[in-house]
C-alpha cells in the first residue's frame, strides 16, 4: 500500500493542490519533529489523502490559531511552506513510519542483506512504542499482512482482504483525533479499503517483469504456471478486477461526495490519485502482453487501454493525456472517436472536454468551506462497493469483490 496513492498535482485545482501540499507537508514536519529529518523519507502518500480526506472534521481548538510555516528540506530548508498542527497529523506520521517498517521488513525478506537487516532492526525499535499503542484489531491486522507477505505461496484472497484491512484500520485510527461522525468515518475506511485492494493489483501488475526477472511471487506469473493460460488471458484477468474496482470506488466516491462525506478538495485529489496509478500501468505493461484484449464471456469488448493516454497531445506537462487535467488538451484521435481527451472509467471510455475533465475548473467547488459537514449520514448505503445499491452482505458472506477464484493461491 506504498507509493501507488498520489495524485499528479499539477492536474488539480488551486484549492484542492494547496490543501494536499499542505498535509504532505504537515507529515514531513511532524515526521521530523518526532524523528530527525532522515524519516521524511517515509512519508506516505496515501495517508496524506487520508488527512485531505478528513479535512472537515479536524477539531478546531487544536490548530493554531495563526497558520502554521516549515521549512522544506527539499528546498534545502531556504523555501518555507504552509502546514497543520494537528494530533491527527502527528497519528499520519507515526503510522507512516510504521507503514515503512512493513515495507521494509517484506523488502528484507525477500532480498536479505547486511543493510537491509541493520535498517529493519533499527527500524524494530522505533516501531515498537507505535505498534504497542494500536489496538489489537489492528496489530492482528499488522501481523496477518507481514506472514501473508513472507510466504512463498500467498493466497492471493487472503492478501487483497489483509492489504484492504491494513488501509481501513490507519483511517480508523487518524478518525480518533477527529469530530468525524461514526457512520461518515466507516464510510472514508471502507473507501479506503478498497484503495488497499486496489494499491496491491497495481503492484502485481506494475512489477510483473521485474517479478518475472526475479522469480519472486506475482499471482499474474501463478495463473501463466498453474492454469496454463497465456500471458495476455493472465494479465488481463488482472487487470479487468483492477478495472471494476476502479470503477467501483470512483462510484463510492460520488456517492461520499454527495452526501457531503468527503469534501472537493479530497474528491479531486483521489480521482487524481486513479488517474495517475491508471497510468503507471500502462508505461509499465510489458512487451510479451498483447496492447489490447477481448474476454470471451463479455459481451462487449472490456476496454483494457485507453490509446489517448500515449498520444503525446498534452499541452500542460507535456506527458500525456493521463498526466492532465484535460484543461490544456488537444487530443484529436481517441480511441472512442469523440470528444478531445479520453479518460477511462475503470470499464469504459469516458469523454471528456476541455472544461470538464478531472482537473476542473480552478477553485471549482474547493476552497475552505465545510459547513454541513458534521451531520452524520441517515442512510448507511452502498456499503458493498462492488455493486452500487445492493445492501451490505452479512460478514460472514464477506470477501474481496471481483477477486477470481483461480488466483486465491499462487506460486511462482
Amino acid at each position: 500500500m506504498l507509493g501507488h496513492l498520489k495524485p499528479h498535482t499539477c492536474s488539480l485545482p488551486s484549492a484542492s493542490q494547496k490543501a494536499y501540499k499542505n498535509y504532505y507537508c504537515s507529515i514531513c514536519s511532524s515526521l521530523r519533529k518526532q524523528n530527525n529529518v532522515s524519516y521524511t523519507l517515509f512519508i506516505n502518500n496515501e495517508l496524506t489523502l487520508v488527512l485531505l480526506a478528513l479535512q472537515p472534521y479536524f477539531k478546531s481548538q487544536a490548530t493554531t490559531l495563526k497558520e502554521a510555516q516549515t521549512r522544506c528540506p527539499a528546498m534545502a530548508f531556504t523555501k518555507k511552506n504552509a502546514i497543520s498542527v494537528h494530533p491527527a497529523v502527528d497519528v499520519a506520521a507515526q503510522l507512516s513510519v510504521l507503514l515503512g517498517w512493513i515495507k521494509v521488513t517484506d523488502w528484507a525478506y525477500d532480498r536479505p542483506h547486511f543493510v537491509k537487516g541493520l535498517l529493519r532492526r533499527h527500524l524494530d525499535r522505533k516501531t515498537h512504542p507505535i505498534f504497542d499503542q494500536l489496538a489489537p484489531t489492528f496489530q492482528r491486522v499488522i501481523e496477518a499482512y507481514i506472514k501473508l507477505t513472507q510466504s512463498k505461496n500467498p493466497d492471493f484472497t487472503e492478501l487483497c482482504t489483509q492489504s484492504g484491512e491494513l488501509s481501513y484500520q490507519m483511517v480508523q485510527e487518524i478518525g480518533k483525533y477527529t469530530k468525524v461522525p461514526p457512520r461518515k468515518l466507516k464510510k472514508i475506511a471502507e473507501l479506503f479499503r478498497g484503495c488497499g485492494e486496489l494499491i496491491l493489483l497495481t503492484d502485481h501488475l506494475v512489477d510483473l517483469t521485474k517479478d518475472r526477472q526475479k522469480r519472486q511471487y506475482n499471482p499474474i506469473i501463478s495463473l501463466v504456471n498453474e492454469q496454463d493460460v497465456d500471458w495476455d488471458t493472465a494479465y488481463y484477468t488482472l487487470k479487468r478486477q483492477f478495472n471494476q474496482k476502479n470503477y467501483q470506488l470512483r462510484a463510492l466516491l460520488q456517492y461520499m461526495l454527495d452526501k457531503k462525506v468527503v469534501h472537493t478538495n479530497f474528491a479531486q485529489a483521489f480521482r487524481a490519485s486513479l488517474h495517475q496509478m491508471e497510468h503507471q500501468i500502462i508505461q509499465h505493461k510489458p512487451d510479451f502482453v498483447a496492447d489490447q484484449f477481448v474476454f470471451t464471456d463479455e459481451e462487449a469488448p472490456l476496454m483494457v487501454k485507453n490509446e489517448c493516454c500515449e498520444a503525446g497531445c498534452c499541452e500542460c506537462c507535456g506527458e500525456g493525456c493521463c498526466e492532465c487535467g484535460c484543461e490544456s488538451c488537444a487530443c484529436d484521435s481517441c480511441a472512442c472517436g469523440t470528444g478531445n481527451c479520453c479518460s477511462c472509467e475503470g470499464m469504459a471510455c469516458c469523454c471528456c472536454d476541455s472544461a470538464s475533465g478531472d482537473g476542473g475548473d480552478i477553485d471549482a467547488g474547493g476552497g475552505d468551506d465545510f459547513s454541513g459537514f458534521a451531520e452524520d449520514i441517515e442512510i448507511d448505503g452502498l456499503e458493498d462497493i462492488g455493486d452500487g445499491n445492493k445492501k451490505k452482505k452479512k460478514p460472514e458472506d464477506e470477501k474481496p469483490p471481483n477477486i477470481d477464484e483461480s488466483l486465491s493461491n499462487g506460486s511462482e
